[in-house]
């Protein structure tokens, strides 16, 4: 799960996902998700991948925060995480 988390950037939900249809036991994956992205932990997650994958973009034009929501909530990001961090992009 960390190497997806760090390696790859999915978010909590993804990888929930990823974790349910092996089969792993819905405590396990609470537990492991918590630890992983308890807190604020989620949000700065979202943050670096956003810069990573939109370093050259710029945020303010419409298409492109567009496409960069689009690109975190299929990586398994909150709603509530993307709009605040675009948020902070658009001020």
């Amino acid at each position: 799960m960390r190497s997806r988390a760090d390696g790859r950037g999915y978010g909590p939900r993804r990888i929930e996902q990823e974790l349910r249809a092996k089969g792993i036991d819905e405590s396990l994956v609470l537990d492991a998700l918590r630890e992983t992205f308890g807190g604020n932990n989620e949000r700065e997650r979202a943050r670096l991948v956003l810069e990573k994958r939109f370093r050259r973009e710029r945020l303010e034009d419409g298409k492109i925060l567009r496409r960069a929501a689009a690109f975190l909530q299929r990586r398994g990001y909150s709603e509530t995480v993307i709009l605040d961090l675009l948020r902070q992009h658009e001020d």
